[in-house]
């Protein structure tokens, strides 16, 4: 049992941290994007836009992370611009940060408005990201239903069974006391471990971006 809770730990481990950095990704992405045509607006070129969003960890986490590892094979690798956001496509677990850099590549090599290609990328993408947080919020509207069926009504009526099988005097309190004080209290942290890692992409961050001030040479 040890071995193959062991072996499955070491399999599926790998995979729910990628996982949770894709979900993680998909549901800053849009937001990273607006940043970023904010920026590419405000006058910055493609590789400062880069730079401010690599340093933004605070605000747009796991986003930041993969330009931040652009910036880095450029800076201290020396790689060009083009082979940095090849290898970052490559690498990412997210599916749509796969695309988005895909169309990124292209619009840079056919010399295309970048700022433009940002303003219609953050339309699309936010349309996406409302849909995801209606289902979000759908989900929520489930377990509301689930919780109040398995932790307020289930229980009361399992309660008042065992007490009345108690009173006609089967020995039922033994049971009793194992529900109420050892199954609620564990159920009851279980669903708020379900809640809080279904939450917890959709926590609001409270870090603060600085935009640097570059002047050029």
């Amino acid at each position: 049992v040890c071995g193959a809770g062991t072996f499955l730990g070491l399999y599926y481990y790998p995979r729910n941290v990628v996982a949770s950095r894709s979900n993680s990704i998909d549901i800053q992405l849009p937001h990273a994007i607006v940043y970023m045509y904010a920026l590419s607006h405000g006058g910055m070129n493609t590789f400062e836009v880069f730079e401010e969003l690599a340093e933004a960890e605070g605000i747009y986490g796991e986003v930041s992370n993969e330009f931040d590892m652009i910036v880095r094979d450029v800076e201290l690798f020396g790689n060009d611009l083009f082979t940095a956001l090849r290898d970052a496509r490559n690498l990412t677990p997210s599916d749509n940060l796969e695309q988005f850099l895909d169309d990124t590549i292209s619009v840079l090599d056919s010399g295309s408005d970048f700022s433009h290609f940002l303003e219609d990328e953050a339309e699309s993408y936010m349309d996406e990201a409302r849909q995801k947080q209606d289902e979000f919020l759908d989900t929520l509207s489930v377990l509301s239903e689930v919780f109040v069926v398995l932790f307020v009504a289930a229980p009361l009526f399992l309660i008042v069974t065992l007490l009345v099988i108690s009173l006609l005097g089967a020995k039922s309190l033994t049971p009793t006391y194992i529900i109420i004080y050892a199954v609620l209290p564990l159920a009851m942290a279980g669903f708020l471990v379900v809640v809080d890692y279904l939450s917890r992409p959709y926590a609001q961050n409270s870090g603060e971006v600085e935009i640097s001030t570059r002047s050029e040479a």
